[in-house]
């Protein structure tokens, strides 16, 4: 079986690649955002039904 890749099916092909690239861009954005809520908790292990949150405090260093 020999196909072509016509000019349509590379249109096609790049039209979805960019609607993938957007919704890809939209669930980081969105998993930043929940992180960014589930980072506020207090540290320590936090279990809830749909998995456990790990809070940690970062550990920073400074040459000064």
């Amino acid at each position: 079986m020999n196909t072509t890749y016509t000019p349509a099916a590379i249109e096609a092909d790049l039209r979805r690649w960019h609607e993938l690239a957007a919704v890809a861009d939209q669930i980081a954005s969105e998993q930043a955002d929940i992180k960014a809520r589930l980072a506020t908790l207090e540290a320590g292990k936090h279990p809830f039904q749909a998995g456990t949150v790990s809070v940690s405090i970062p550990h920073r260093f400074s040459a000064t």
